[in-house]
């Protein structure tokens, strides 16, 4: 049987509507999402379903309400996570990305629901309160310009760099127009995420007394990889959550430390896919699977996942 990575997303690719499908069929992906649901209101008193399934909200309208959204980012993985093992698909390795670091320590069990979702919110709300508004961008490079050189010519903070024809940058919102413009006069092609804070930047300082160390449950044999630091997770604290939101991300690193000569499939829980294509982008991996769309075709991914899983 092949070894099994989840890949666990932050912010970026949320949408209104996401998991619906799973929600209507799958009860262990109703049950989390109520868990989480009714967590967030006992410690904000705040839901985030209504926001994400209101039937008055378009795909194309920004999901971006920091802590509604972050919290629905938790709950639509760590359910997703849990459709999966319904069919035999469980990681041996769990890659957390930005958010995703906490969200996969979810999945691991080495942090319970309730407890991550009170520690998240805690410090979105804080983030809507104390940091100056701003934007992050995925650019892509066609293979016509120099990614680097277009880079280095922007006055904002390059987050992620994945490889040579995909970066993240943010910044604050003084330096979007000039930014945008550059990009495209470039050549590249511009997604503005639904964010609106600079994090991964120093724009995340007022932060800092917001993100204590984590108390984690022992560990329950699968292991969390996180990408600010690329290393895995040990021990049962972690002490440097800061870290998470303040330090660039580094997904293609911390992935190919995992793919070797033994038969491994990868899968994205984050919603749209997004660090799936950046494998793909890179060729990196050979199986590797998005989950999550807005064509609800979930549990036919699933299927299809538990087929290379089991039989690939």
């Amino acid at each position: 049987m092949a070894q099994v990575t989840f890949l666990v997303g932050g912010q970026g690719g949320q949408y209104f509507g996401m998991g619906r499908k799973l929600l209507e069929s799958a009860p262990e992906f109703a049950s989390t999402m109520h868990r989480a649901d009714d967590a967030l209101h006992v410690c904000t008193g705040r839901r985030f379903m209504p926001y994400l399934y209101d039937e008055r909200r378009q795909l194309a309208d920004p999901c971006d309400d920091l802590t509604l959204s972050s919290i629905a980012l938790v709950a639509v993985q760590v359910g997703l996570a849990e459709v999966l093992a319904s069919y035999d698909v469980r990681p041996s390795t769990l890659v957390g990305n930005s958010l995703g670091e906490f969200i996969a320590l979810v999945i691991a069990a080495r942090l319970p629901l309730e407890d991550a979702v009170a520690y998240i919110a805690g410090f979105t709300t804080a983030a809507e309160h104390r940091m100056s508004a701003g934007w992050m961008v995925a650019l892509i490079d066609s293979g016509d310009s120099d990614l680097g050189q277009v880079l280095d010519e922007m006055d904002a903070t390059v987050i992620a760099r994945n490889g040579d024809r995909h970066a993240v940058v943010a910044g604050v919102n003084s330096a979007w127009a000039e930014t945008d413009r550059i990009a495209r006069e470039s050549g590249l092609t511009v997604s503005r995420l639904p964010v609106n804070f600079a994090f991964h930047t120093a724009a995340v300082a007022p932060l800092a007394p917001e993100v204590p160390t984590l108390d984690l449950t022992p560990f329950q044999g699968t292991d969390v990889v996180r990408c600010s630091t690329g290393l895995t997770v040990n021990g049962d604290l972690l002490d440097d959550a800061y870290c998470t939101l303040r330090g660039p991300m580094h997904l293609l690193e911390s992935v190919r430390g995992l793919i070797g000569g033994q038969h491994r499939v990868i899968v994205d829980l984050a919603p749209g896919g997004g660090q799936a294509a950046i494998l793909r982008l890179a060729r990196e991996g050979k199986h590797v699977f998005s989950v999550m769309t807005p064509f609800h075709q979930e549990r036919e991914a699933a299927e299809r996942i538990a087929e290379q899983v089991h039989h690939g």
